[in-house]
């Protein structure tokens, strides 16, 4: 490479000499400082540039000359992953205003929420339109301590009660067989009172909801008064 570059530089004097011989006809020869001070003029020498100078670094593009050259997936919004978008709103289903959810706000603390799910929809809600109507006072005094019962639970009452009154028959005036009671069939829930206005008040309008207290010996039972005509 250095060999070759050489060659065509003395090649390009060799030649600007020969050139100014034939463009002076009255000068028959010239020094040989003149030569090179013409060669010089014609070539001027050329000056070794490193490379790391000599290599072009284009100007930064500008935003929209890198949009127009970007393709169009390039330039499309990113794919966010699943994980990272924001889920929609939960439901909160305790929260929901349905007849079940509603009475749940009465059963008193610590019994299951099958006492309330078990009842039949329409008997849930007249329950709800009973508490509904309660006065404020009357509301706060009053909770459903018992609802629906599975036969296999009332059985458990049943032996319990045949077990305490010593008879089938003495039972059955406390507890229904299994299988019988207004209860399994989610058609009967048991109150609770924390004052006895509050029983009064039960009792004086119960009917406005068709709800009636078949039993006088347990003025906590209440049913739909529909109930014991079927």
């Amino acid at each position: 490479m250095y060999t070759s570059t050489m060659f065509r530089r003395y090649a390009r004097r060799l030649l600007a000499s020969v050139a100014l011989l034939l463009l002076l006809p009255n000068t028959t020869a010239c020094s040989l400082s003149e030569l090179k001070m013409i060669d010089v003029q014609a070539n001027p020498p050329v000056t070794s540039v490193p490379a790391a100078a000599a290599v072009a670094i284009p100007a930064p593009a500008s935003a929209a000359e890198t949009d127009a050259t970007q393709s169009p997936v390039e330039n499309a919004e990113p794919v966010v992953p699943s994980s990272a978008k924001a889920a929609p709103e939960a439901i909160d289903k305790q929260a929901e205003k349905t007849d079940a959810n509603i009475l749940a706000g009465y059963l008193v603390a610590g019994k299951s929420r099958s006492h309330i799910d078990g009842l039949a929809p329409s008997f849930k809600a007249q329950l709800v339109e009973f508490f509904a109507a309660m006065p404020d006072d009357i509301r706060a005094s009053t909770s459903i301590l018992s609802g629906y019962r599975s036969v296999e639970h009332q059985k458990i009452l049943w032996d319990r009660a045949v077990k305490k009154y010593g008879s089938d028959a003495a039972a059955a005036v406390w507890v229904a067989r299994p299988g019988r009671s207004h209860h399994n069939m989610g058609l009967a829930v048991d109150l609770s009172y924390a004052d006895p206005k509050a029983i009064a008040w039960a009792h004086e309008n119960a009917g406005k909801s068709d709800l009636a207290f078949p039993m006088s010996w347990e003025n906590w039972h209440i049913e739909p008064r529909s109930s014991r005509r079927r």
